[in-house]
Formats: C-alpha cells, sequence, structure tokens
C-alpha cells in the first residue's frame, strides 16, 4: 500500500499491533524505505498531559516489554573496536546494529545471505558519525566463508542473529531448523574461539 500510495512515513498508535507485527511492518520498511512513526495511545492521552508528536519506533514497542539493560565497553579501551552481526538484513538485526552506534564501535560488519542489507546501509547512514559499516554477503551455513569473514576482520563481539523464527513453519521442516540454528550456531561459536573472539551473543528468535 505504501508503494501505492508513494507513502514516505506511516503512523501507528502505540500498543494497537504486537510486537511480531511491528517487525514485519519494519521490514517492510525497510525494502520499500518508508519511515515507521509512533503515536500515543488513548489511555496515555487520557492519563497525562502528552503533546500528541509522532516519535520513533522504540526497541520497547518492538519487544511488547521492557528491554534488559545490557553494558558493553565503548572502542575507547580496544573491547568493542569491531563488532559482527549475523542475520542483520532481518528485524532484529538490523535493529541491533542501530542500537550499537551507540557504543561507537570503530566498525560494524553486517552479514546476511539476503541482499536486503543495502536498506540497512541506507537507513544508519545518517546516523554513522565515523562508524565503518560493511556489508558482507554470506550464509552462516558456509563454513569456510563464514571463517574468512571473522578471520579477515577480527571482531572483538559477535552478536548472531540468523535463524529461521516461525515455530509453527520449522515444526514442519525440522531438518532446516536443525540445520539453520543448530549446527549453525555451533559452527560460528567455534570459528569464533578460532579467531580469538571475546564475546558471543547468541539472540533467541524462535517464537510461537
Amino acid at each position: 500500500m505504501s508503494q501505492q500510495y508513494a507513502a514516505r512515513q506511516i503512523l501507528i498508535t502505540q500498543g494497537v499491533f504486537t510486537g511480531e507485527q511491528l517487525r514485519k511492518l519494519i521490514d517492510q520498511a525497510q525494502r520499500n524505505i518508508f519511515e515507521v512513526r509512533v503515536l500515543p495511545s488513548y489511555r496515555q492521552l487520557i492519563d497525562g498531559n502528552l503533546v500528541v508528536q509522532p516519535q520513533p519506533l522504540s526497541i520497547e514497542d518492538l519487544l511488547q516489554r521492557k528491554p534488559v539493560n545490557w553494558i558493553l565497553r565503548t572502542s575507547g579501551n580496544g573491547s568493542m573496536e569491531v563488532v559482527l552481526v549475523t542475520g542483520s538484513a532481518g528485524s532484529i538485526g538490523s535493529e541491533i546494529c542501530r542500537q550499537l552506534l551507540q557504543f561507537s564501535p570503530r566498525r560494524i560488519v553486517a552479514v546476511d545471505r539476503s541482499e536486503t542489507d543495502f536498506f540497512l546501509e541506507h537507513n544508519l547512514k545518517p546516523h554513522l558519525e565515523g562508524v565503518q559499516i560493511d556489508l558482507i554477503v554470506a550464509d552462516v551455513l558456509d563454513q569456510s566463508r563464514i571463517s574468512d569473514i571473522l578471520h579477515q576482520y577480527r571482531p572483538q563481539v559477535i552478536f548472531h542473529a540468523a535463524a529461521y523464527k516461525h515455530v509453527p513453519l520449522m515444526e514442519n521442516h525440522p531438518g532446516e531448523a536443525v540445520k539453520n540454528i543448530v549446527t549453525a550456531t555451533r559452527r560460528l561459536a567455534e570459528l569464533a574461539m578460532e579467531s580469538g573472539a571475546s564475546s558471543f551473543v547468541m539472540i533467541s528468535t524462535t517464537r510461537p
């Protein structure tokens, strides 16, 4: 619909959509290059004096819960010079890349087998402020390719978000689920140790 009407911005009401629906909307926004902004809910308008000003989607909107606070040291002491994110073209992986910008790493290596990573660069470019982003097309199941990437960039921190995420579909294809989630994660973790990465974070994305 956004393409039909050449829309550049879509306004939604806070709390109306589920986290999964919002993630799908973000995926569409990245592909079609439009912006999603959030308006206060009617309860917020009734309970308090709010300015009806559309706001960008927050991580709380996507999660539908309070986020868990996590602390990473910045590149100032060398612990987060280079960060690698798998599944970076997806809604979760791309959000991780956006959140990482606040820590000012020297380089973000965005890895995904989908070429829609192009839209990630388009969306992040205005906010990079000196952070280098490298878009890498690669499948996490390709052990040789991933090994080459890790040894080339030597990331200190790896966020592994590449995975199938829809339980009902994967229940019909258990072999593919095990291969893409279990096998790929194990191989990536082993390669991360071999390449000297100091931190490996697996993002659990499978949900009913």
